[in-house]
């Protein structure tokens, strides 16, 4: 079940390398962004990087469960409020579309605080924490 939302992560948010864990190296040199638009029933994320590389998602937080096929994987991931509404959760896993009993189970984690959204990742290797601070135009 899932808790009801508190905060609204609408916005453009930019990522701020210095208070956060390296970027991927691909990334590293690059202006990396989420475009967030927050509705009553679902959230949509554009994960943009600078250079044309995009991945859009959305999800519903009742308990549908998203699937999707992404660079030969297959992934399911149900997300949720938690933290009473003030975290927006996602656990998911993948596996290769050649290999399906090699799974990976991981957790998405984006917690509003202030102006900026610390988004957690973590899985059997460990965390990963980036911060985006929100755009002002």
């Amino acid at each position: 079940m899932s808790d009801i939302p508190v905060v609204d992560l609408t916005g453009s948010w930019l990522f701020d390398p210095g208070a956060s864990d390296p970027m991927v190296e691909a990334w590293r040199e690059r202006e990396v962004r989420y475009q967030i638009s927050q509705q009553p029933d679902h959230i949509d994320f554009e994960f943009i990087v600078e250079g044309g590389y995009s991945i859009e998602t959305s999800y519903r937080w009742d308990g549908t469960v998203t699937r999707f096929s992404r660079s030969g994987s297959e992934v399911e991931e149900i997300a949720r409020w938690t933290d009473s509404g003030r975290v927006f959760e996602i656990r998911g896993r993948w596996s290769p579309e050649n290999e399906p009993d090699d799974i990976t189970v991981y957790e998405l984690r984006y917690a509003l605080r202030v102006l900026a959204i610390t988004f957690t990742q973590t899985n059997d290797t460990g965390s990963t924490v980036w911060t985006f601070v929100k755009e002002r135009r």
